[in-house]
């Protein structure tokens, strides 16, 4: 049991490391966090529910495994090396894809004029909902930029 604790451990403080150096992870962390707050308005299925999580959850694994093999490939080495260059390519690529196919995803999702529809009304009637949106963008930059909870250089 204690074993297993420590287990979880690991992986939060590999999650941990993988949000602090991984830009493209801040990205998809920041983006399916608005992807969430409007889908209630557009999927009213399961099945859109589970495609919409999983793809999620597959984007994030797949950029902690691209984070992995780029830090295991500069710990090889540093210099130029032709095959290092196509190992991290490929890795890459892979996380492309899975991205591509989650925007494609999104976009058969966020396409229903009803759902828009329905954010417009009920942002008409919940004014707080939009200007909360709006005011959580700066911090989404920040937060993919890499500027929350770093202490200022003096």
């Amino acid at each position: 049991m204690k074993q297993m604790l420590f287990s979880f451990g690991y992986a939060l403080r590999g999650l941990a490391a993988g949000i602090q150096k991984t830009r493209n992870l801040r990205v998809h962390l920041a983006a399916a966090a608005y992807c969430f707050a409007l889908a209630p308005f557009f999927v009213h299925s399961r099945g859109g529910w589970v495609a919409l999580i999983v793809l999620c959850f597959v984007i994030f694994a797949a950029e902690l495994f691209n984070t992995a093999i780029e830090t295991l490939c500069d710990r090889i080495t540093t210099d130029f090396d032709r095959q290092i260059g196509l190992i991290k390519d490929l890795a890459a690529g892979a996380v492309f894809i899975l991205a591509l196919g989650a925007v494609i995803v999104a976009g058969i999702l966020f396409s229903d004029g009803a759902g828009w529809r329905r954010l417009l009304q009920f942002c008409q009637t919940q004014p707080w909902y939009p200007a909360l949106l709006a005011a959580a963008l700066p911090a989404a930059i920040l937060f993919i930029r890499g500027r929350i909870n770093k202490n200022p250089v003096t």
